[in-house]
């Protein structure tokens, strides 16, 4: 009886760790899995090295990457909207360019540039210093 009943305390704890990472991995969506939007019931995080992009008010996708901007020039915590507009280039007639985004609940607007490109993307509140 002793011998039955130490199998059973390390078949239950085998059985609650497998148990435990399963739910650990179904929690989380994979990379370009969906992780957002009205309507959506599933999760919300990504799976590590992941972060939630909302594409649209229905749609939200794990994307690879940090998650959190390091800059954001217009927008930024608590901003629920932000517009960018590229520098026009003297003599090439190029720049001009604007693009804006709203955020939904749970994120924030960020608009920034690098030399070449301009962004306007939203980012979960997670990402603000508390």
């Amino acid at each position: 009886m002793k011998k039955l009943l130490k199998r059973i305390v390390i078949v239950c704890s085998m059985l609650a760790v497998v148990l435990g990472s399963m739910r650990s991995s179904i929690a989380s969506s994979p990379l370009y899995g969906q992780c957002g939007g009205e309507g959506w019931t599933g999760s919300t995080t990504c799976a590590d090295g992941g972060y939630c992009e909302m594409v649209n008010q229905y749609y939200s996708q794990c994307l690879p990457g940090g998650g959190c901007p390091g800059r954001c020039s217009g927008g930024g915590c608590g901003a629920s909207s932000c517009t960018i507009t590229a520098a026009t280039i003297p003599g090439t007639g190029g720049g001009g360019a604007s693009k804006s985004v709203t955020a939904s609940a749970g994120y924030f607007a960020c608009c920034y540039s690098d030399v070449v490109t301009i962004y306007a993307r939203t980012y979960p509140n997670s990402c603000c210093p508390l």
